[in-house]
């Protein structure tokens, strides 16, 4: 099923200098490519291509954001940096 969040593979590349996201990858289970955000605990999206994955991480990323701020939780800085490869 297609935009649903799931973890992916390894492969990490930075977004525009902000957190680090998980290439996306081939989920076969969830028929869609999947993509994830290792800083931010439980944050990942998917798609039906690998862009349409990375453009739905960026809103789960917001997401991810403004519930942890109203929660009072810590939000982490942006590593911003390649994780694996």
């Amino acid at each position: 099923m297609a935009d649903r969040h799931r973890p992916c593979g390894p492969a990490a590349m930075s977004v525009a200098g902000a957190a680090t996201v998980s290439l996306p990858s081939w989920s076969e289970p969830d028929q869609a490519f999947v993509a994830e955000v290792p800083e931010l605990e439980g944050c990942m999206a998917d798609g039906t291509t690998q862009g349409d994955a990375l453009r739905n991480v960026e809103t789960a990323i917001d997401e991810w954001i403004e519930t942890a701020g109203a929660l009072g939780r810590e939000i982490p800085k942006p590593k911003g940096r390649l994780l694996h490869a």
